[in-house]
């Protein structure tokens, strides 16, 4: 298979996607999402080298996915830059800019998470943002500042419901602020009779507390 293909990139994508969940549901406590990314991007690696070998290829000739690993001394990048330094490759069809935005998702009577109505003008009061190409994209929610987390904690029960946000560190408190560290995927596709863009994964979001 070309390794450049959209259908092994998408394969790829989905494999580092469950990878993360298994390594953050075995790891020991105070393993780092640092090592976590380090591990699945050498494994990843490893596993390239195997099919070049199966395939009868010449490792020059093999085109693998661009993986940067992080040495353990190396303490310069925080967590964002790992997690975008990984996946850079995986989408490349994705703009690096948001296309689309909407105030929060909608779910269905059968629990399906879907963004509906997404239009390109931003404004404050639109936490989610979409990036697109055809059928296929990516979201995440906007960095929310100390002044506007009341309302996000507020209606934490449907913002930030983990099917479509997951909260990688820190708690959900009264008082705090996020900030992006990864995308989610979705899909647009029929849902109750209309196209939508249903959630497949939820986006990462990291909190800190404010104490005054």
């Amino acid at each position: 298979m070309d390794t450049n293909s959209k259908q092994f990139q998408a394969l790829l994508q989905n494999l580092t996607n469950s990878y993360v969940q298994f390594l953050e549901a075995v790891s020991p406590v105070g393993v780092g999402r640092e090592l976590i990314i380090q591990h699945i991007a050498q494994s990843l690696q490893n596993l390239s080298l195997q099919f070049d070998s199966l395939n009868g290829k010449q490792a020059s000739e093999f085109q693998s996915p661009k993986l940067e690993i992080m040495k353990p001394s190396d303490t310069s990048m925080d967590s964002t830059t790992i997690v975008e330094t990984v996946t850079e490759d995986f989408n490349k069809n994705i703009p690096t800019t948001p296309n689309y935005f909407r105030e929060k998702p909608d779910v269905n009577k059968n629990g399906v998470w879907f963004f509906d109505r997404v239009r390109p003008n931003d404004n404050p009061d639109k936490y989610f943002q979409l990036y697109t190409d055809g059928d296929e994209g990516e979201f995440e929610m906007k960095p929310i500042s100390q002044d506007r987390w009341p309302y996000i904690f507020m209606n934490k029960d449907f913002l930030l419901n983990g099917n479509v946000v997951k909260v990688i560190e820190g708690q959900i408190v009264p008082n705090a602020e996020s900030q992006s560290i990864g995308r989610g995927k979705i899909h647009f596709e029929n849902i109750d009779g209309r196209m939508k863009w249903v959630i497949k994964s939820p986006c990462t979001i990291l909190i800190k507390s404010i104490i005054n």
